[in-house]
């Protein structure tokens, strides 16, 4: 895989180049599967497999854009110009930040189409299933990739599509929770942020 990766970064002069990736779904059916279509890079116009591109032409779809790490190569210089880094005060959900920093950074980006890496999905054994008080982390994370996006003036032209990736997110890890305790401080931290943003659309 990383050789592949290398070799079409060196030919396209790419800050950042990706690979599709498996999912291997861990929690009920433990499938291989090369359809999931937000690791298989379909998100992409075919045409994008035999150019580099910039961000700026994948805008209408960056939401939809795999974030994982792994299927990624980065170039060095590009992350030490740009002091690009993996958020500290964040210990879950923090790869689309990086994501973003990254993808909205970049001037070149490239695109291999091969399965290179099979990423495990739903595993008891990832600290984000682990520890129920972990996914309180996805509201800092949601907050950080807002700010990321306002700061590459993205944010007002994808709004509708992150706030509903945030919802659906937010949904999703919610029904994922098993500890009771944790249950309670997460639906407050949705009634909280739910009543601010009753509160600022009516100027208050």
């Amino acid at each position: 895989m990383f050789e592949k990766l290398y070799n079409r970064a060196e030919e396209t002069g790419s800050d950042i180049t990706m690979s599709a990736v498996t999912t291997f779904n861990d929690n009920n059916s433990n499938e291989f599967s090369q359809s999931n279509t937000y690791a298989n890079l379909d998100i992409f116009p075919k045409a994008f497999f035999e150019k580099d591109f910039t961000p700026e032409e994948t805008i209408d779809f960056l939401m939809d854009i795999c974030v994982y790490p792994p299927g990624k190569i980065i170039r060095r210089e590009f992350l030490l110009e740009n002091n690009i880094r993996f958020p500290e005060n964040i210990n879950n959900y923090e790869d689309g930040v990086f994501f973003f920093n990254i993808w909205l950074n970049a001037k070149k980006i490239s695109l291999v189409k091969h399965f290179g890496y099979v990423y495990r999905m739903y595993s008891d054994t990832s600290t984000s299933y682990r520890n129920d008080f972990n996914k309180l982390q996805i509201f800092k994370a949601f907050k950080e990739k807002k700010r990321t996006l306002q700061k590459y003036h993205v944010y007002k032209k994808i709004k509708d599509k992150f706030e509903s990736c945030k919802k659906k997110g937010i949904l999703l890890w919610f029904g994922k929770i098993k500890d009771n305790r944790v249950k309670i401080l997460y639906m407050l931290l949705m009634l909280d942020r739910k009543s601010t943003r009753l509160n600022s659309s009516h100027g208050y």
